[in-house]
Formats: C-alpha cells, sequence, structure tokens
C-alpha cells in the first residue's frame, strides 16, 4: 500500500520555548533552527505543514536544508504569523488565503498531493487564539475563518494546522458537521497534549471517507534544547503532531 506521512507543528517561529516579546526576531535561533531540522530529517514525513514561520527567507532555508519543495504564505492581517507545506511528493494546485475577503487574521493554505497511487487536498492553516481578539471574539472569528476554508471550490481531504481551541467546542462541532474525524479521538489518543500549557489545540482532520486508511497519529516529544537554568528547555510551545495514512494500491 502506498503510504502517506504528515507531520504538523507550530513552531514558535524557531525561537524556543521560553520567548515571550513580539513581534518576533525576523531569524530563528541557531540552536533551535538546528534541532527542528533534525527532527523532520529523523522523522522524514512526506508532507510537513509548520505554522509561525516569520518569513519567506526562514521558509526556504529550511526547505533547502530537507531537500523539500515548500510553498509558503505569510500571514495575512499579521505577516508574521506565516506557515508552510512541505513536500517530497508533487504538489499543484496552490491556493492560500492571499486575495480572499474578509482578510483572515493569520494563514491558511492548500495544496493538492500526489504521488503513486495518492491523490489528497491538504490545507495547513492557523486560527486566531485570544491573543489580538479576546476569548469570545476569538472563537466567533475561528469559526468564520474556518467556514472559508470549507467554502474552497474542492474542499480539503486533510485539514491540519494549529485551531486554538480545545476538543468539544465550536471549531469540532463544524468539523465533525462538514464530515471530518479527528484521527487523535479515532485511535483513542485525544487525551494527549499538545501544547506546553497541558491542553490539545494542534490537530489533523480527516475527510470521514478516508479514515479508514488511519494507520498510527502520535504526538512526537519536544526536542530539549538545553537544560540550563532561565534558557530555552525545549524547541516550542507546541509539539509535533504526526499521522500516517495506508491508501489501496490502484
Amino acid at each position: 500500500m502506498p503510504g502517506l506521512t504528515i507531520i504538523s507543528h507550530n513552531i514558535f517561529w524557531g525561537q524556543g520555548a521560553g520567548f515571550t516579546s513580539l513581534p518576533p526576531p525576523e531569524n530563528p535561533d541557531p540552536l533551535v533552527w538546528d534541532k527542528l531540522r533534525e527532527l523532520y530529517l529523523r522523522e522524514r514525513p512526506d508532507i510537513l505543514c509548520l505554522q509561525e514561520l516569520q518569513n519567506r527567507d526562514c521558509a526556504d532555508d529550511l526547505a533547502l536544508k530537507m531537500n523539500k519543495a515548500v510553498a509558503f504564505c505569510p500571514g495575512r492581517k499579521i505577516p508574521y504569523y506565516g506557515g508552510g507545506i512541505y513536500s517530497s511528493l508533487e504538489m499543484t494546485g496552490l491556493a492560500d488565503c492571499r486575495g480572499t475577503a474578509p482578510p483572515v487574521q493569520r494563514m491558511w493554505q492548500s495544496v493538492e498531493v500526489t504521488g503513486p497511487g495518492i491523490g489528497v487536498v491538504i490545507c495547513n492553516l492557523h486560527l486566531p487564539s485570544a491573543r489580538q481578539y479576546g476569548a469570545e471574539r476569538a472563537a466567533q472569528v475561528r469559526l468564520e475563518e474556518l467556514q472559508a476554508v470549507l467554502s474552497q471550490e474542492r474542499r480539503p481531504d486533510i485539514i491540519t494546522g494549529d485551531f486554538n481551541e480545545k476538543p468539544g467546542q465550536g471549531v469540532t462541532a463544524l468539523m465533525e458537521s462538514r464530515g471530518y474525524d479527528d484521527p487523535a479521538e479515532l485511535t483513542g489518543n485525544e487525551e494527549l497534549e499538545t501544547t506546553a500549557g497541558g491542553s490539545r489545540s494542534d490537530y489533523i482532520w480527516i475527510k470521514r471517507p478516508l479514515s479508514r486508511f488511519i494507520k498510527d497519529y502520535r504526538v512526537l516529544k519536544n526536542i530539549t534544547v538545553t537544560r540550563e537554568p532561565g534558557k530555552k528547555e525545549s524547541i516550542s510551545d507546541h509539539r509535533p503532531i504526526r499521522i500516517t495514512l495506508d491508501f489501496p494500491k490502484g
């Protein structure tokens, strides 16, 4: 069976957990950046979806170091909330939030990924948090932005990223009503935390007809940078999530 492995990760601008000031620096912390690259090279995903890429130069640098093609999209209202889809398979049909109305706060992007026995549309997104909007307004904006993604001419087969919302709330209800499954729940891993704060806000949603091809779902360990007191301890305030699908031949 042809397999497809996807990793989604909010990389916190490559600054390492403990970073607090915004806007982020134009360049990642070199030690954190090396640790991120090592992690992705070790895991060898076919598709890597990253959130909080601050600019095109960072996106291209990582693509070069991993020998993958990248589709980059800057944040719409806040440019440093960019995202990137990295692929070792062919990517076509790029669509993203640039030029859409009303403008999203952060970003979404989608591509069709094709390979032997594989042809799926994957969307990478980052929905707003309460940081800029406050909790009540952020919850409303998340649903509005997600509705726009779901209203594309070809609705994505897989939607991955930082949804900034715990399970069981409005985002969950909308995704389930539109025919998507949460692999973490299907595999009994819904209690696994994806953030340093101890919650789960990162997801890889799968269209229901494709859910039968789910082979594996994991939340990866957050890599240690240093254990020195007062220094950065891990590569991000989010942990990578990883899913593997096995599609039938032909």
